[in-house]
């Protein structure tokens, strides 16, 4: 098969490898393919170059006429579409037994078309859907589709193509109810996501299968610009709830998106003291995962006082000492707010500490107030280096924290909002 292919090439094609006297070291890429081709021929074709800069050798190999790096690759076909290899892709396909384009090409249901569409590679795309047009409707394995992916990864040109060229609509829901302007608003992509609202003509307040929104993973993520243009432009509910009752400004004090916070209070006029299902504001975020910049700014400007409830009777500090937030107890006692409240089984926020071996916060709460200011300022100057007294407190019995048992359902409040978009971060 070689050999008529020799035959029939044009001699300006052709270029012969002879060893030279002096030359060290051959390059790596005409080594491999020359042994590969075990006749030291190589032959050029320059269709599916991109720029003069990118010159690739082309080597004929099992009958098809692909560049270096396709022909060598255990998958050409992957190849091809990562490398934006349109003329390697037209060789492929147009093969004796060209792949399937329809078969998902690893474990998570990914096909050709998604990979095009996260490359951002809009004339392999076109060339797909040319051929198999059904692929702009492929789902992987969350139920994503192309258009999906495009606005995941903020390719807008491929996205356009998808728009007006395909069957993708902007409203198509993957397996967890999330729209691609769930996916840009997610991802800080703002152009994709005028693009979607415009062109698409898209609902910006669709929800996912928790209640989520758009503005709700915008405000979730810091994407301040998207959230902006949300509301202000697409006409996007800020006061719309997920089903356990979180809002945007739920999302953005658990994540300490401070910047968001700040937008959504003095810009938006949304409420600061807004409450969960279970009656958590935005402060009790803010102590629970240990956000002490934003658990300051709210206290210093009095949108929070640090004493509120939710239903379980609980307080910030509360919260914060469950949690082991040292540094937000410090924020909590300097803006002078009690630290031995009661929650509605009677607990203290030393109970909680304790109950789970939050040790530093349990010996910080139980010290006495008139000391406190001096042992934080110890605390500073040994930087760390303090070591905790046997006993924390006399009134500490061996077995107390022990037998603590907590009959109401603060185990499982619902404080995080685990999504689908946290799976679809960590297999990044």
């Amino acid at each position: 098969m070689m050999a008529e292919a020799l035959a029939t090439a044009p001699s300006s094609l052709i270029t012969i490898f002879q060893p030279v006297s002096g030359y060290e070291e051959e390059p790596a890429a005409a080594k491999t393919t020359r042994d590969r081709a075990e006749t030291g021929v190589i032959l050029t074709n320059r269709s599916c170059l991109n720029t003069e800069q990118d010159e690739e050798l082309i080597d004929l190999v099992d009958g098809l006429n692909c560049c270096h790096s396709c022909s060598l690759s255990s998958s050409p076909l992957i190849e091809a579409v990562s490398s934006d290899h349109a003329g390697c892709l037209k060789e492929i396909l147009s093969s004796p037994s060209p792949p399937d384009l329809l078969a998902p090409l690893l474990t998570t249901g990914v096909t050709v078309c998604h990979l095009a569409a996260r490359k951002g590679s809009a004339r392999v795309l076109q060339l797909l859907l040319e051929i198999e047009p059904s692929l702009a409707l492929c789902r992987d394995y969350k139920g994503a589709t192309p258009l999906h992916t495009t606005a995941q990864h903020g390719e807008i040109e491929s996205m356009r193509y998808l728009l007006l060229n395909s069957d993708c609509r902007s409203d198509t829901k993957d397996s967890d109810g999330a729209t691609a302007v769930h996916y840009a608003a997610m991802s800080g992509k703002l152009d994709c996501l005028k693009e979607l609202c415009i062109q698409g003509k898209c609902d910006v307040n669709s929800t996912t299968t928790g209640g989520e929104t758009p503005a709700y993973f915008a405000a979730q993520e810091g994407h301040l610009d998207c959230l902006q243009w949300l509301t202000q432009y697409a006409g996007a509910d800020l006061g719309t709830a997920s089903y356990d009752g979180m809002s945007p400004i739920h999302a953005a004090a658990q994540n300490g998106q401070l910047h968001v916070v700040h937008w959504l209070v003095r810009s938006a006029n949304c409420p600061v003291n807004l409450r969960t299902s279970d009656g958590a504001t935005p402060v009790h975020f803010a102590a629970a995962k240990g956000h002490v910049l934003l658990l300051e700014w709210m206290l210093h400007h009095h949108l929070a006082s640090g004493l509120e409830r939710d239903d379980y009777g609980a307080t910030p500090v509360h919260d914060a000492a469950e949690h082991g937030h040292i540094e937000c107890l410090h924020v909590f006692y300097n803006h002078s707010v009690k630290l031995d409240m009661q929650d509605a089984d009677g607990f203290k926020p030393k109970d909680l500490a304790m109950d789970k071996g939050h040790i530093e916060c349990a010996a910080f709460i139980g010290h006495p107030r008139q000391q406190m200011a001096s042992w934080i300022q110890q605390k500073r100057q040994l930087q760390g280096a303090w070591q905790l007294p046997v006993r924390v407190d006399e009134d500490v019995g061996e077995g107390k924290y022990v037998q603590l048992n907590r009959h109401n359902k603060k185990g499982i409040k619902k404080r995080l909002s685990f999504s689908f978009f946290s799976k679809m971060k960590a297999s990044k």
